[in-house]
């Protein structure tokens, strides 16, 4: 079983310092998850990326790939967890992740999305093991995601009074909503597999 998805919005990662908003609708880029299991129990849970679209422009030669240019996660202001240093690599925010329950894989879980991919995993971690959801609606229900922008980024369907509380704890939020994240699942369920794919963009499951 697979479930996949492509071509998706990925902002990247900036210093823990306060700045302006960022327009994550505008900052589109190419990164795709992808999760597998098969008939032994085996499971995969892989997010790759190349960062912008089409990332360095570069195809390695006969082996049909482009590569990245990640490299644009290093920010140019000393002092965050990404500035420049000798042999380092930028910090990246892919979280492709496998969950175990009684020491036996339980679900498979990951997305695209940047900066804002942390938080789609863990919310719907939390909206299963949490909040007793199931797979379909631990990825359908809405998100939201806050760093160091001055504005929350969240989803058409959440709760106004849920954005009211926050309001009312100092959060702003940006007037329009947009979809967070792009995630893909495989969920272990009595001996069987439950692939979900989210409906927020391009995504599939497929069983063989």
């Amino acid at each position: 079983m697979v479930a996949q998805n492509e071509s998706n919005t990925a902002p990247s990662e900036r210093t823990n310092q306060k700045r302006a908003a960022s327009s994550l609708q505008s900052d589109l880029g190419q990164t795709t998850h992808f999760t597998t299991a098969d008939s032994e129990g085996n499971l995969v849970s892989w997010t790759s990326t190349i960062e912008q679209f089409f990332g360095t422009g570069i195809m390695v030669p006969d082996h049909g790939f482009m590569l990245n240019n990640e490299l644009t996660d290093f920010d140019a202001k000393p002092g965050g967890p990404n500035e420049v240093e000798p042999t380092k690599r930028p910090l990246s925010s892919t979280s492709p992740t496998i969950v175990f329950k009684d020491g036996a894989p339980f679900m498979t879980v990951g997305s695209p999305g940047g900066k804002t991919i942390i938080t789609t995993v863990a919310q719907i971690i939390l909206n299963v093991a949490e909040f007793g959801m199931s797979p379909a609606e631990a990825i359908a229900e809405p998100r939201l995601y806050d760093d160091v922008d001055p504005e929350v980024i969240w989803e058409p369907g959440l709760p106004s009074e849920a954005r009211q509380q926050l309001q009312a704890l100092g959060h702003e939020f940006a007037d329009e909503p947009m979809p967070l994240g792009n995630a893909q699942a495989i969920f272990a369920q009595d001996g069987a597999y439950l692939g979900v794919a989210d409906g927020r963009r391009d995504g599939s499951v497929v069983g063989l």
